[in-house]
């Protein structure tokens, strides 16, 4: 399956940094950790002056003939002194595009915090998974705020002003079953990879697995009041409204692994869009408010893995 749509909308790459952790490697029942982290790898600006401080912690009891997976996350994020914003935004389902049908734009801002939650389980060929997260953006800059708050610092603000701080939402929720007999793997409080048990190069036929999954990320919130003089577009747009948009998707899946460390996967996907910078263009002829005018896009992907 791929990732889920608010890793991708609350920018949650690689970066580099230094951590702490502590897990129970006799029976696998908790983990904690906590880090102080640079900007993403992928932050091509010269400076790099933002960071981020994370923490996340895990417990996994047994329960009858298998286990459940409860987990919790933080995060605390600055963005780059000397251009102080932040974009969220998600591809529909596939990482293999690079559309993207929601999408806040730049929002002018000191950073950001973030909460998650996590539930899982296995139990023997079946196995659930779902996360959902809350981020506020935080300090978010208005017209007012809008030159360089000192020179001397290179403080400055970049991207659209909003009157007030935006909050945005994400989860997904996901089912799978091994035809095969095959349990999921789960090592330290993260997924890990599954030992295939009749391996096809041993004259078995591999690991079958099916996956179905719901994903859902809304990048749209009200941080302000209109003037009443204001028209029904200016409700909807900024500084008032962060008109990123909402995406549900529903996405299918197949996974065979025909042996360890390599597996082929084929997907197909439906996602709803409500609202987003595409909407106007792709209805334009609707009555509806710009941000709960409805489309949506189908996709389908074959993929391979080799992993070593």
């Amino acid at each position: 399956m791929s990732g889920q749509a608010f890793t991708d909308a609350f920018n949650y790459n690689r970066r580099l940094g230094v951590a702490l952790s502590l897990a129970d490697k006799k029976a696998d029942r908790y983990t904690l950790s906590a880090g102080l982290f640079s900007r993403e790898i992928n932050d091509t600006s010269f400076t790099r002056t933002g960071w981020e401080v994370s923490a996340r912690g895990t417990y996994t009891p047994r329960v009858g003939s298998g286990f459940v997976h409860l987990g919790t996350s933080a995060h605390l994020r600055s963005n780059n002194r000397e251009s102080l914003g932040q974009q969220y935004r998600s591809r529909p389902l596939t990482q293999i595009t690079d559309q993207r049908f929601v999408d806040t734009g730049t929002l002018a801002s000191k950073g950001d915090t973030s909460v998650g939650v996590e539930l899982g389980g296995v139990f023997k060929s079946f196995h659930f998974a779902s996360e959902a997260q809350k981020l506020w953006v935080r300090d978010a800059y208005d017209a007012a705020d809008f030159v360089p708050l000192d020179p001397s610092s290179n403080d400055t603000p970049n991207g659209t002003r909003l009157d007030g701080d935006p909050a945005f939402f994400g989860g997904y929720a996901e089912v799978g079953y091994y035809l095969t007999g095959e349990s999921r793997g789960y090592k330290a409080g993260k997924w890990d990879r599954t030992k295939v048990l009749k391996p096809f190069d041993k004259g078995g036929m591999g690991a079958l697995q099916v996956n179905a999954r719901l994903d859902y990320v809304d990048l749209s919130d009200r941080v302000g009041s209109a003037p009443a003089t204001a028209t029904a577009l200016q409700r909807v747009s900024a500084p008032f409204f962060v008109n990123g948009g909402k995406q549900l998707g529903y996405q299918a899946s197949i996974i065979w692994n025909p042996m360890d460390y390599l597996r082929f996967m084929g997907q197909v996907g439906r996602t709803n869009i409500t609202g987003g910078p595409r909407a106007a263009t792709v209805d334009p002829t609707s009555t509806d408010p710009v941000n709960q005018r409805k489309y949506h896009s189908t996709s389908a992907a074959l993929r391979a893995q080799l992993e070593f």
